[in-house]
């Protein structure tokens, strides 16, 4: 009897390429000023004034918010640092918040402004930084609040180069 197993397969050349075309700006709807000085042209007006950030939008301020809560009243930073573990029940915490994300498909719909490499979310009692690794695969870091996040970004940047080898 034939069974199939599930085996992870690395995806194909042609299928990694139409992943790349697919995260593609279609097109240019802002100038560039570095563009502008590769093409000769010198646009102080792209950069000056520095250009304001976009509004917050409401549903990113409500997940933020209930992270935050959640890291705060529910993680225990100190037994996290002591033990080398993320319990269980906090990876589940955070799963159900939405803080996992199976996929990101188009990254420029949900943050307006390219790739998401790194979010880092510092509140009263700790820091967490979570990294991008490959497309689909993070890393997160959750650091007491005195905790070297510099530190950490490195060695979150150092996992991340080994994993993906890894992963390719």
């Amino acid at each position: 009897m034939n069974q199939e197993k599930n085996v992870h397969r690395a995806p194909t050349e042609a299928e990694a390429r139409q992943v790349a075309e697919d995260a593609r700006e279609s097109e240019w709807t802002a100038p560039s000023f570095l563009k502008e000085i590769f093409l000769g042209n010198f646009r102080l007006d792209l950069v000056h004034p520095f250009p304001q950030a976009p509004p917050e939008r409401p549903e990113f301020r409500e997940f933020l918010d209930r992270l935050q809560k959640y890291l705060i009243e529910e993680v225990d930073s100190d037994a996290i640092d002591r033990d080398g573990k993320i319990p269980p029940r906090v990876v589940k915490g955070l799963a159900e918040l939405g803080a996992f994300a199976k996929s990101i498909q188009s990254p420029r719909t949900h943050s307006d402004g390219g790739k998401i490499e790194e979010i880092v979310l510092v509140t009263d009692l700790s820091t967490a930084i979570l990294s991008r690794v490959t497309a689909g695969y993070y890393l997160l870091l959750l650091l007491k609040r005195d905790g070297n996040a510099g530190r950490g970004r490195f060695e979150l940047r150092k996992a991340g180069l080994a994993l993906e080898k890894e992963l390719i």
